[in-house]
């Protein structure tokens, strides 16, 4: 997971060229970046993780689920 923290790429490249389907790489980063960000303990004093999605901008604090769930749906 360090690389991915200081390189963000990954969180552009979602999906297939031309699909609909999501990248297996990406999901397997997102489930590494809700894994590390559950570890720290400001998500434990919060509650939750920040979502890091356009939309929400880090602003909204949501379950590690529902953060999965939203930045397979979502544009990052």
């Amino acid at each position: 997971m360090d690389k991915y923290i200081s390189h963000r790429s990954w969180m552009y490249d979602r999906k297939y060229p031309g699909k609909r389907s999501i990248k297996a790489r990406f999901k397997d980063v997102v489930e590494e970046f809700v894994t590390f960000a559950v570890s720290q303990d400001i998500v434990k004093r919060d509650g939750g993780i920040r979502c890091l999605c356009l939309k929400c901008m880090c602003g909204s604090i949501q379950t590690p689920k529902n953060v999965t769930d939203h930045l397979e749906k979502c544009r990052i």
